[in-house]
């Protein structure tokens, strides 16, 4: 026998949401029991970019995020796609970090090539960042090359580097 009918005496007067079109409405981020995702963003960015600098500078991915709830926490996840190119006396050592606005949620990724060798990798990194608002927030990958003779590129070989997003109550 299928189930048809549920009667709303039986849940104690509570309102149900309403499932319209494939989509479910009527539903808020406030309703979501703990631990659940109440939202995602993504952005890809395949531009090349050479990094001869020792400072970070920003590689292109980047993006407005506004979490629905003030004390969520906020996940989240990068993949930088590089070559990072050792001379026969230099070490490639190629450094990447996520920003939330200007706090380094993840600053551990690096990517180390032995004397004479050439690595193509797509490094990820993932952090948390404990949020306290609902304020739009830039969320952003930096990169930098802490020897610049040694060269590094970004987005070689018409590689994607990735940044994913997720707010989590």
């Amino acid at each position: 026998m299928a189930f048809t009918k549920i009667e709303v005496e039986n849940l104690g007067g509570t309102t149900l949401p309403v499932l319209g079109a494939g989509s479910l409405t009527g539903f808020v981020s406030s309703q979501m029991p703990s631990g659940n995702i109440v939202q995602v963003a993504t952005a890809f960015n395949g531009d090349y970019l050479d990094c001869n600098t020792t400072s970070y500078v920003d590689v292109g991915l980047s993006l407005s995020f506004t979490p629905k709830r003030s004390s969520s926490t906020i996940i989240v996840q990068g993949i930088m796609f590089h070559r990072a190119h050792a001379t026969s006396t230099v070490h490639g050592d190629v450094r990447f970090k996520i920003l939330v606005d200007s706090t380094a949620v993840v600053e551990e990724g690096e990517c180390y090539s032995p004397l004479g060798e050439r690595w193509v990798v797509f490094q990820p990194m993932t952090g948390t960042y404990s949020n306290s608002n609902t304020n739009a927030k830039t969320i952003k990958m930096q990169v930098k090359n802490v020897s610049t003779t040694s060269p590094c590129v970004v987005n070689p070989y018409t590689g994607q580097s990735s940044l994913l997003v997720m707010e989590i109550v």
